[in-house]
């Protein structure tokens, strides 16, 4: 009989085991999982910036450019219009 109730308490002690390395197994997965996401995000607004620093900087060498051009054609005076 007491024999018996060892068995059961040692299988007992067997089962925990297995589900709580289970638990921690999902636990890990979840875990890496939100790990992988923040860094493709981290990833993700580090390139929308670079690109959105580049767009800027184009757009205000066009505008710098359209304003030497326009400031060069007023200072030209009427000429400049028929040139072509």
């Amino acid at each position: 009989m007491k024999r018996n109730i060892l068995f059961q308490l040692n299988q007992s002690h067997g089962q925990t085991l297995v589900i709580m390395m289970l638990i921690l197994v999902v636990v890990l997965t979840i875990g890496l999982s939100a790990v992988g996401r923040t860094i493709t995000n981290v990833k993700e607004t580090s390139t929308q910036e670079r690109s959105t620093r580049a767009f800027s900087a184009a757009e205000a060498g066009v505008e710098s450019t359209l304003r030497q051009d326009l400031s060069a054609l007023l200072g030209a005076g009427t000429q400049a219009f028929f040139k072509y």
